[in-house]
């Protein structure tokens, strides 16, 4: 054993942290988690402190024995042709999810069998061709495993069904959605304008304690599945879904808090968002932009002056990487008077 850095959390919290860390992509993967009384030890790849407020510590660690796991090995491919393997991708349930560049798109029928291969927990591989549509689906093919795109999925005690070729549903903001559900105060009505199949009303409704939170999509396939999702986790009574579109928002409806996750084409839907949110209300904005567009858009959303309000930018995020000059930003913005 060799010491390595880690951070220490009390147990409750391993699994959230865990998941942070994952997210983040700061947990060392080739280590055990380590188990001191009422704390975990979580192992870090780096000794930077991977979040604010955080003390890294030494300790000596396990190394995790494992089978193989990296499916490229597996790969009959070039050299030039290996260069272009995938070197991750996002895994929903029980359904892997994979984008394959051009010049190696003959290899994906090797690429699904050696994922399945290496990933035995894995059932189905799908071919991710990109969004399309006024719903915002996936153009999924599967390439590998059994013939579905509908799997089940579970992410911070919250049960989900999902089927990737109806609805789009992203694991990568799984983290996200449970820092935005831990600020919800008690009492708040909360409006997720693009909800699709409900991830975070649902995480939002079991982790806290909001009297309302409406839940709507203008795709009517998400939203037959957002209702199957808040029945399987009990959540009737909190969370109401509307196949609706966001523009047609009734002005009645006020909320405390606004959640606007549609990242190529939120801009257009904040006016309606400041139409509606209390003052002062909160609203969580998301935006994938190149990060030199970063600062222009921070001007943007300040100089906005609607409705006799303005926003002010609490907190901005870089919540994950999305391609190799793009990230996708969420905004924390409070709306308050002039």
């Amino acid at each position: 054993m060799k010491k390595v850095p880690c951070i220490r959390v009390i147990r409750e919290r391993c699994e959230t942290t865990r998941q942070q860390l994952l997210e983040i992509k700061r947990l060392d993967t080739e280590h055990k988690i380590k188990l001191e009384g009422e704390h975990a030890l979580l192992p870090l790849i780096n000794d930077n402190p991977p979040m604010e407020g955080a003390t890294v510590e030494f300790h000596e660690m396990v190394e995790q024995t494992r089978p193989l796991s990296d499916y490229r090995m597996l790969v009959n491919a070039q050299e030039t042709e290996r260069a272009l393997l995938p070197t991750s991708f996002d895994i929903v349930g029980d359904i892997a999810v994979i984008k394959i560049e051009p010049d190696i798109d003959h290899l994906k029928k090797d690429i699904a069998n050696a994922i399945l291969q290496a990933h035995k927990s894995i059932c189905t591989v799908l071919l991710d061709r990109g969004v399309q549509g006024r719903f915002r689906t996936r153009d999924v093919e599967v390439i590998g495993g059994e013939n579905r795109t509908r799997t089940r999925h579970k992410e911070y005690d919250v049960r989900m069904v999902v089927d990737l070729a109806k609805a789009y549903f992203s694991p990568r903001l799984s983290a996200e959605r449970y820092r935005v559900a831990k600020l919800v105060k008690e009492g708040e009505i909360v409006l997720d304008m693009f909800s699709g199949v409900g991830p975070f009303s649902l995480v939002i409704g079991k982790h806290s304690k909001p009297a309302r939170v409406i839940a709507m999509d203008l795709n009517p396939a998400a939203v037959e599945l957002m209702k199957e999702n808040i029945g399987l986790n009990k959540l009737d009574d909190v969370i109401e879904p509307l196949n609706l579109d966001a523009a047609e928002i009734s002005n009645d409806i006020k909320a405390d808090r606004i959640i606007m996750n549609l990242p190529h084409d939120s801009w257009d839907f904040l006016p309606k968002a400041m139409e509606i949110v209390k003052d002062p209300g909160h609203i969580h904005y998301y935006e994938i932009l190149n990060t030199d567009e970063l600062e222009r858009k921070k001007l943007e959303i300040e100089s906005l002056r609607l409705f006799n309000r303005k926003l002010e930018i609490e907190k901005v995020r870089e919540v994950h990487t999305y391609s190799a000059t793009s990230s996708y930003y969420g905004f924390d913005l409070i709306s308050t008077g002039p």
